[in-house]
C-alpha cells in the first residue's frame, strides 16, 4: 500500500519486477493514477510490463478510456465487488493449479433493522471471506483518514479551488460506498456535483459532511466492538 501516487511509483522503482499486479487508485494526493501510472511504463520501457489495474469511482466510458490511454490494462469501479477483483486478476496475475472446487459460500441474510454499512461489513467478513482482522484495521483507520480528506476539503473551500474540493469529495465517495456509507457517500457526490460545476460547498454542507464523517466513524466502531470484539 502506498499513501499517494509518487510513493507507489518509488516503491515500484525499489523493486520493478517485485508486484504481480498494481491496483492503482486514479484519484491521489502529490500524484494521480495517470501520472503514476505513465511513470511506471516510462521505467518498465522495453521490459516487464507490470498489469495496472484501474480503481476508480467514475465508472463512465470516458473514464476507462483516460486510464487506458494513461497505460493502464483494466478498470475496476467502486465500491469494488470481491468476487468481480477476483475475475478481473484472474485475467491478469499467473496463479498455480486450481484447488479442488469447493461451492460457493452464499450472501449473508441481513438481518431486521441492519443498515446498509453493517450489511456490507458481514458480507466482507462471511461472503467474500476476509479476514476480521483486517475488517477492524479498515475500521480504525477509516475515521481518521475521513477527518484529514474532510480538513484538506475545508482549507479548498477557504482557498476557492473547486477542483480539489471536486477531488477530496471523489475520494471520500469512494472509501465510503466501499463500506456501505451509503448517507456519507451521497453527501460527498452532492459536493463533488456541485464543485465540478464550480459551485463551492456552503458552510451548512460542510457541517452535515462532517457530521456524516463522525456518524460513520461510530457505526463502524460499534460493529468491531459488538460484532467482532465480542
Amino acid at each position: 500500500m502506498a499513501d499517494n501516487g509518487a510513493a507507489g511509483v518509488a516503491a515500484v522503482a525499489d523493486d520493478y519486477r517485485g508486484f504481480d499486479v498494481i491496483l492503482m487508485d486514479c484519484q491521489m494526493p502529490v500524484m494521480d493514477g495517470y501520472d503514476a501510472t505513465r511513470a511506471i511504463r516510462a521505467m518498465q520501457r522495453g521490459g516487464a510490463r507490470t498489469p495496472i489495474i484501474a480503481m476508480t469511482a467514475a465508472a463512465v466510458a470516458e473514464e476507462r478510456e483516460r486510464c487506458l490511454d494513461a497505460g493502464m490494462d483494466d478498470f475496476l469501479a467502486k465500491p469494488v465487488e470481491v468476487s468481480l477483483l477476483g475475475a478481473t486478476l484472474e485475467r491478469w496475475v499467473p496463479k498455480p493449479a486450481k484447488p479442488p472446487a469447493q461451492t460457493p459460500t452464499p450472501a449473508p441474510a441481513p438481518e431486521e433493522h441492519e443498515s446498509p454499512a453493517v450489511v456490507r461489513l458481514r458480507e466482507l467478513i462471511e461472503r467474500d471471506g476476509i479476514d476480521p482482522s483486517l475488517v477492524v484495521r479498515i475500521i480504525e483507520r477509516f475515521e481518521s483518514g475521513a477527518l484529514t480528506v474532510f480538513a484538506t476539503l475545508e482549507h479548498s473551500v477557504h482557498g476557492g479551488d473547486a477542483g480539489d474540493v471536486a477531488a477530496q469529495a471523489h475520494s471520500l465517495k469512494g472509501s465510503a460506498a466501499n463500506l456501505g456509507l451509503t448517507g456519507l457517500a451521497a453527501v460527498c457526490e452532492r459536493i463533488e456535483s456541485e464543485a465540478r460545476a464550480g459551485r463551492l460547498p456552503v458552510d451548512a454542507t460542510l457541517t452535515t459532511l462532517d457530521a456524516e464523517i463522525r456518524a460513520a466513524g461510530a457505526e463502524l466502531d460499534d460493529f468491531a466492538r459488538t460484532r467482532l470484539n465480542g
